[in-house]
């Protein structure tokens, strides 16, 4: 049983190690909304005291504006707040841009059969960064005579037995038949897909098939 292999190629002018980011969600929406109530908040608090004292007779001219003054500046410093917030926002979505743009993923699962290229070195669109091993499903490759020639059809069910130290029967379906016959040893190949749930079974290993199907 052998498993393809797939190269990962990925043109990058220089090879870079980036840090994960981390960070608080934040919800722009609910921060730009408690900021405006707290502005509205403000401005009415400040206009009933003023319009209390007056009534009452209890504030000067000067106090008053002394509060209007104080009131200007929690203002202002609300506004630059908003301000640093958006700010803020934007900064994070440039972070998470560029680090997808510095981040290689996998098209297959499988396992790392090969590192090609380690950190620092320089990667270009002609060297792959790593080979991935799919092993699941797993490729059978099988050679059988050519007497069988029309009898194996695409989808039938083959079982796969694996020598040691794996045990146990395996149902695999033919997923391709060559067309090419090789006249000096009288065979043709065939190679039935086998699922591997898990990547239990190893790749590699050697392996009877046998075709219920077939007399």
């Amino acid at each position: 049983m052998s498993g393809p292999s797939r190269g990962i190629s990925r043109p990058a002018l220089r090879s870079e190690h980036v840090a994960a980011i981390h960070g608080c969600g934040v919800r722009g929406g609910a921060f730009e909304c408690n900021d405006q109530a707290t502005l509205c908040s403000l401005s009415y608090r400040a206009d009933a005291s003023r319009r209390l004292l007056m009534a009452k007779g209890a504030a000067s001219a000067a106090a008053l504006d002394e509060i209007e003054s104080d009131f200007g500046v929690a203002s202002q410093d609300l506004r630059e707040a908003q301000a640093n917030l958006r700010i803020a926002l934007l900064e994070v979505l440039r972070a998470e841009e560029v680090l997808k743009l510095r981040s290689v993923r996998s098209p297959i699962d499988g396992v790392v059969a090969e590192r090609n290229l380690l950190g620092g070195e320089y990667a270009y669109d002609q060297a792959p960064i790593m080979t991935i091993a799919q092993i699941n499903p797993l490729n059978v490759e099988v050679f059988v005579p050519i007497a069988l020639y029309g009898t194996i059809k695409v989808g039938m069910e083959a079982a796969v037995t694996g020598e040691a130290p794996v045990s146990g029967r395996y149902v695999a379906k033919v997923e391709v038949i060559d067309p090419l016959i090789d006249a000096r040893s009288g065979t043709f190949g065939i190679r039935p897909l086998l699922p591997n749930p898990d990547n239990k079974l190893p790749a590699g290993l050697r392996c009877k098939v046998e075709f219920p199907n077939v007399s």
